[in-house]
């Protein structure tokens, strides 16, 4: 049996397998492909993180950590995860099957797409990704005279209402860059709100010294764009002016965001909760950030939201302490609201089962009763409301103590 299952193979996860074989915890990690979205990108906040994530350095890292073949193994997918008392069962796709006492999910997310601004019916129209990976492997095309950016395209409206807080960064790197290879062309970033975050606000100081214009639109008044010529005609409205604005640009840049997988799967096997966004939602934001509600599952990287690399990177260490410190205790105490169960009165009816929201109610068919899984359970209390025998008993809120209570109030 493992100490911990990483599924994720991005900074995150890989963050997390690192730290956690530092911790001297036997782990195994799971992943469809290494890098996660650090492979989409070029430049990074830290080169040497890049080259970590994607180069050959990646292995030897892992040699660095003991022994990198004992303990990582690369698995194309999870089909089945399902917890048990004082651990969890990891089914793979090969159909090998891993046990370990605690579970990281950092399983990331996806780039955005988006059909709006003539998107994939022009080649003078690209996301901020593929100007980013052409400025670093063919430079500029001497033909991109003016170049227009947008942002939130697809983002912050009523089907995309999440901030994706990487895009305004990207766009302001992607300017910079583009005006320090070719300093007489011409950009324009037409912006909603720019959330330049931490020290890249830093960066955009710069790129508005370089002579990056910036213009700001509205909704419901999107930019239109059209093909005039062999280039591109950009119109919006400009609100503190009240005016229309029209640019002529050889190159239209879309900020499309980032957009969480398909996680209700996995989800459902180890009823984690999802926010509204599709993201995971963890336990609570300040003061368990990196916990879900079930004792051994943690949470890090852009499973939970998006975000920059370094925040992933910060998450996964904090996760992976995390599971180290639950790991290293001789004993893991119980909810002091947790349940118990008088087999005399059970009558094998199986209703705590099914309200059980943490599933930590099981049937002994052999006892003919309900048990209770106590590392799982949190005293939520669901399964003694349902109890129509009262044989299910919460600590600290028996019937007794109830009663007693109410008498106490009513005199």
């Amino acid at each position: 049996m493992y100490d911990l299952i990483v599924i994720g193979g991005g900074p995150a996860g890989i963050t997390a397998a690192v730290t956690a074989i530092n911790r001297r915890l036997e782990t195994l990690i799971i992943s469809e492909r290494w890098g996660g979205q650090t492979a989409y990108f070029m430049e990074l906040e830290d080169a040497d993180i890049h080259q970590v994530i994607t180069g050959e350095e990646l292995l030897s890292r892992f040699r660095h950590q003991l022994d990198y073949l004992d303990f990582c193994r690369h698995y194309d997918r999870v089909v089945q995860v399902s917890p048990e008392e004082g651990h969890f069962s990891v089914t793979t796709i090969d159909n090998d099957q891993f046990r370990a006492r605690s579970l990281i999910i950092a399983t990331g997310a996806k780039p955005a797409t988006t059909a709006e601004y003539l998107y994939g019916q022009s080649d003078r129209v690209m996301t901020q990704k593929e100007l980013e990976k052409k400025l670093t492997t063919e430079g500029p095309d001497p033909s991109w005279k003016n170049v227009v950016m947008i942002q939130c395209v697809g983002s912050r409206d009523e089907t995309h209402p999440w901030c994706s807080r990487v895009c305004c960064s990207h766009a302001v790197k992607n300017a910079l860059r583009l005006k320090e290879l070719a300093p007489e062309t011409n950009v324009y970033v037409l912006y909603r709100d720019v959330r330049t975050y931490g020290f890249m606000e830093l960066a955009y100081q710069q790129v508005r010294d370089a002579g990056v214009a910036f213009l700001r639109y509205e909704l419901p008044e999107k930019p239109q764009v059209t093909v005039e010529g062999d280039g591109l005609r950009v119109v919006t409205s400009e609100p503190i002016i009240r005016q229309q604005v029209v640019l002529q640009a050889d190159l239209l840049v879309l900020s499309t965001g980032i957009e969480p997988r398909d996680n209700a799967r996995l989800a459902e096997l180890l009823n984690l909760p999802l926010d509204e966004d599709g993201f995971y939602q963890e336990d609570h934001p300040k003061m368990r950030p990196m916990d879900f509600t079930r004792a051994g599952l943690f949470l890090a990287g852009l499973a939970h939201s998006p975000r920059h690399i370094y925040e992933s990177i910060a998450q996964a260490n904090g996760a992976a302490a995390r599971a180290a410190a639950l790991l290293a205790r001789q004993e893991i105490v119980a909810q002091t609201t947790r349940v118990t169960v008088n087999p005399r009165l059970c009558s094998f009816c199986g209703l705590c089962v099914k309200a059980c929201p943490y599933e930590a109610r099981v049937m002994d068919y052999e006892e003919r009763v309900a048990q209770v899984m106590t590392d799982l359970c949190q005293g939520c209390g669901v399964c003694a409301m349902v109890c129509p025998n009262k044989a299910t008993q919460q600590y600290g809120f028996s019937h007794k103590q109830m009663l007693a209570t109410i008498d106490a109030a009513f005199g």
